[in-house]
């Protein structure tokens, strides 16, 4: 099955929602609602670097970014942190983990390569399909 634009649409909004979730766990499991700047979630005393969500996913924060992991399923979620609250930007290495690990995706990453992936997004955002969240 190849991807196609109404699919990685899709794909992309679910990961987004799931993105947006996932920092919100994070958020309410630590109190950290009152951080406004991206850097509070990597420095703040409150949060740890890495760290087990009580819905079972596991979390790491490196560089300006945090792993979710969640090891019943084996998906990956990476979020840019550079824009919160508003979390969602693509980038098409996160993407394609996140494609890959998610069972009923999986099958579309077979022979699909990462600049083909740029490309679509590209094509997603020049359509105003997606919206472009800068990093």
């Amino acid at each position: 099955m190849k991807i196609n634009l109404n699919i990685l649409e899709a794909i992309i909004t679910e990961y987004r929602n799931t993105q947006q979730f996932l920092m919100n766990c994070l958020n309410e499991e630590y109190d950290n609602s009152n951080s406004k700047d991206a850097s509070n979630w990597i420095n703040n005393g409150n949060v740890p670097q890495k760290g087990l969500l009580k819905n079972g996913w596991d979390f790491t924060f490196h560089g300006g970014d945090c792993q979710f992991f969640n090891k019943e399923s084996n998906q990956t979620v990476e979020v840019v942190l550079s824009n919160n609250p508003e979390f969602g930007h693509i980038d098409e290495w996160f993407l394609m983990q996140y494609i890959e690990s998610t069972k009923k995706y999986a099958i579309l990453s077979e022979g699909l390569r990462r600049t083909d992936l740029k490309t679509l997004i590209q094509q997603l955002y020049d359509s105003n399909r997606i919206k472009n969240i800068k990093k």
